[in-house]
């Protein structure tokens, strides 16, 4: 049995609900045998669980359990907005939390609260029955819904059940308040509209989430502040905000009201790779080619359906590494070892595919037709 293994079962067996925080385990001989291991390995294993601060080495006394990583029962609490082919983000956070933290020694139990408020409090009551150990919460990103994310927020403190946001903190205003992970918008948003402008674009648009939600909000200022720095004018009629909470037809027509323009886009920046891929099936509608004519980004690197995978330029969410944070992060919340509420933004990584081109390029080719 290797040594992570060997962790994994001693973190069972001291959450098992027979041991408390200042009681010793049992000795090294015992666990020898329990386990059936070698004494080199139990020694590592053991050692690493000391390094951690779950076990205490008293000399002339034994080891003894100095805390319990996640209270007394081995359950993570998460809950995310759907789980469906579009969302494949939250499954493959849910597919990361899991082995994260099964090699840990514990599990995850994970919920759905489809952005609406009733199920979301049904989650929180059903993971308190599960006496979890703490709770992984994406919030409700719908506008007007801060007042919601509060009360999720007062119920999940009444039950003390310690918990993080990952994806969005609660609104724009409070973003400080709680602990929160999530990659960084802004520098996403910024970073594809600076890639945008270095290909010679100067007339971009943006197709931005609805108002008030944190992730539209902080992609909207990166686009903002992009374009500033480069000089370029911020021109509201390039900036259209969804209007329909049907994902299949949002951003269809907000793009033909861009086209319509008297100066239209060359090169649309849309909130989410989803809007991007109806943007591209719309243009394509209208008789323009992508990226002949119009250049297009998407942002979370997911599959889109009807869009080839590789030919959408986006800025990819690293799942992996938001897995990895959140699970450090709700572990020192439940261990009381966060010292406050703790804030942690992730950065994107910038997918160049087909999408793009270069304006020169774009108008050598019109001069060869």
């Amino acid at each position: 049995m290797k040594t992570h293994e060997v962790k994994k079962q001693l973190l069972k067996e001291f959450c098992n609900g027979q041991y408390r925080c200042g009681s010793s385990i049992p000795s090294e001989k015992e666990l020898i045998k329990m386990f059936n291991i070698s004494r080199s390995t139990l020694r590592e294993a053991v050692g690493t669980l000391v390094a951690e601060g779950i076990l205490e080495r008293r000399q002339g006394s034994g080891t003894y359990l100095k805390k319990l990583e996640y209270g007394n029962n081995p359950l993570i609490g998460v809950i995310v907005s759907q789980i469906s082919k579009e969302e494949t983000i939250y499954v493959k956070l849910i597919q990361d939390l899991e082995q994260i933290f099964s090699d840990q020694g514990f599990s995850i139990v994970f919920g759905t609260h489809q952005e609406n408020p009733i199920l979301a409090q049904q989650q929180i009551e059903r993971f308190s029955k599960l006496k979890v150990a703490g709770v992984i919460l994406v919030p409700i990103m719908l506008p007007d819904m801060e007042e919601v994310n509060l009360g999720l927020v007062r119920m999940l403190n009444t039950m003390n059940l310690p918990f993080i946001f990952v994806d969005s903190p609660i609104s724009v205003r409070t973003n400080t308040w709680y602990s929160c992970i999530s990659v960084n918008h802004f520098q996403g948003m910024y970073q594809l509209v600076k890639y945008l402008t270095g290909l010679g674009h100067k007339h971009v648009a943006h197709i931005r989430g609805f108002h008030g939600v944190y992730t539209a909000e902080m992609r909207c200022a990166g686009y903002v502040e992009a374009l500033r720095e480069c000089g370029l004018p911020i021109n509201s009629g390039y900036i259209r905000e969804i209007r329909n909470r049907q994902v299949q037809i949002q951003g269809r027509e907000e793009v033909r009201e861009l086209m319509k323009l008297p100066v239209p886009p060359t090169a649309i920046a849309c909130v989410h790779d989803l809007i991007a891929g109806n943007v591209i099936d719309e243009l394509r509608l209208m008789g323009y080619r992508v990226p002949e004519d119009v250049a297009v980004t998407g942002f979370d690197d997911i599959p889109v359906p009807g869009i080839p995978y590789d030919f959408l330029t986006t800025m990819e969410q690293p799942v992996d590494e938001v897995a990895h944070a959140a699970a450090n992060m709700i572990l020192r919340k439940i261990n009381s070892d966060a010292g406050g509420e703790l804030q942690q933004g992730i950065s994107c990584r910038l997918k160049i595919r087909h999408s793009c081109m270069q304006v020169a390029k774009k108008e050598n080719m019109v001069l060869q037709e």
